[in-house]
């Protein structure tokens, strides 16, 4: 049996260990936080919508757009391939898209529901893909 002083020591270390353990979690998710806010820039949005206007798109059209980028969003975590912290239009890094881009050419399942909206999303995407491309 270990005496008092020495179970109070051992659940002491236990403790400051359990703060450590805290602290280096906090630290991982401002690290987290401050590289995805790199990734995304909610300016993109009207920017993209500004972009498809002058392209000759109608309000109704980027609207659709708007609304296809944040399906895709919802299906690919509905189909446990990329869970994203934003929308897909807030999106300021090339290297994220192309990992949103290949998630969404890879799903067989996307790719039907794709096919069954008549190319919706992937023309919503590719548009982004297109306007990012050209604002970097």
């Amino acid at each position: 049996m270990l005496s008092d002083s020495i179970e109070k020591k051992i659940n002491e270390i236990i403790e400051k260990q359990k703060e450590l353990i805290k602290n280096i979690d906090e630290l991982k998710n401002l690290i987290r936080e401050e590289n995805l806010s790199k990734c995304y820039n909610e300016d993109n949005k009207n920017l993209f919508g500004d972009f498809l206007s002058n392209e000759g798109k109608k309000e109704t059209s980027i609207k659709a757009y708007y609304e296809g980028l944040e399906r895709i969003k919802l299906y690919l975590k509905e189909y446990n391939l990329l869970d994203l912290d934003n929308e897909i239009y807030y999106i300021d890094d090339l290297n994220l898209l192309n990992t949103v881009l290949s998630a969404f050419n890879d799903s067989a399942e996307i790719t039907y529901i794709n096919l069954k909206h008549h190319h919706m999303y992937s023309a919503a995407l590719n548009n982004y893909v297109r306007f990012l491309k050209i604002l970097k």
